[in-house]
């Protein structure tokens, strides 16, 4: 099965994605929580994020648009690749 950005936006795949539960990886990218707020908390990473939070509620939840995460994820593993050719 093909795993590329459009290939994900043509399936059923969801466009936002919630955090996964503490110490569980997330389904889609594989990655923990803790992982994927350090990736997110970074603009230059280019991962969106939305914060939805009710006016005067402690807490929101936090969702992260899953092809810029795996954009993001595909641009590191091309260039950990680029950098194993050269070597």
């Amino acid at each position: 099965m093909e795993n590329t950005i459009a290939h994900i936006q043509t399936t059923s795949a969801p466009r936002w994605i919630r955090l996964p539960q503490a110490s569980k990886a997330c389904v889609h990218s594989g990655l923990k929580r803790g992982q994927m707020l350090k990736l997110a908390s970074d603009r230059a990473n280019g991962i969106r994020v939305c914060h939805l939070k009710e006016q005067g509620a402690k807490r929101g939840t936090r969702l992260i648009e899953l092809a810029s995460l795996l954009e993001y994820i595909d641009h590191r593993a091309a260039a950990s690749t680029k950098k194993g050719h050269e070597a």
